[in-house]
């Protein structure tokens, strides 16, 4: 009997109507994070029994250790063993990206560099790498559309002054996960430094 339904294990559960050997490691690739972040083989073993895909844990271990054989995964040593993808691996897409959605990430990588986090940037660098080779391998009206669209700001370009990388992430982690900033601050033609705490929170005005 063919699957009914299969969606991404963050959404809802993926329904089978036949929970075989593909399928379960299938499921398991896609339930592993990430580097840094990591998954342990019971975690992994819960996720399957919640779908209804009953085996022990040592297969699951065993169909972990197979699967390293193939896919770029690293564990660690401790207790239970951590999973994850290895650092710069490749995007697993089931279906793979098609040029739509290439070009969505593309824009993304182009114009949103300096509004979004560097975690969120670092997270989403093999989406990047995968539309780049989509739009490389796969020439259409879609994928050109980058090349004819330009945003052109309503004002003279101003040269925007140097930020620290470093200081500009700790004060976007601080906005995205809205914790409040110790800084110092000098005004401008002025020597003396002054400590401020800056809240991160966004606000909106009432209406």
């Amino acid at each position: 009997m063919a699957p009914k339904s299969i969606t991404k294990l963050d959404q809802q559960p993926i329904k089978l109507g036949d929970h075989t050997h593909l399928m379960r490691q299938w499921v398991m690739l896609r339930a592993i994070p990430r580097h840094p972040r990591r998954v342990d083989a019971p975690t992994i073993h819960a996720k399957l029994s919640d779908l209804g895909m009953i085996v022990s844990l040592r297969t699951v271990q065993r169909d972990l250790n197979t699967l390293a054989k193939t896919f770029p995964l690293d564990f660690d040593e401790s207790k239970p063993q951590g999973w994850c993808w290895r650092q710069g691996a490749g995007q697993l897409e089931i279906p793979s990206m098609d040029a739509h959605a290439a070009l969505t990430f593309t824009l993304v990588e182009q114009y949103m560099q300096n509004l979004l986090p560097r975690s969120t940037l670092s997270h989403m660098a093999p989406w990047f790498d995968a539309a780049q080779g989509v739009a490389s391998s796969q020439a259409s009206t879609v994928t050109r559309w980058r090349d004819k669209l330009r945003v052109v700001p309503h004002t003279l370009n101003k040269i925007p002054a140097p930020i620290d990388p470093d200081i500009q992430a700790t004060i976007y982690n601080g906005l995205l996960n809205e914790k409040q900033l110790e800084v110092t601050y000098r005004r401008t033609k002025q020597s003396r430094h002054t400590p401020r705490r800056l809240f991160t929170q966004m606000k909106t005005a009432p209406r």
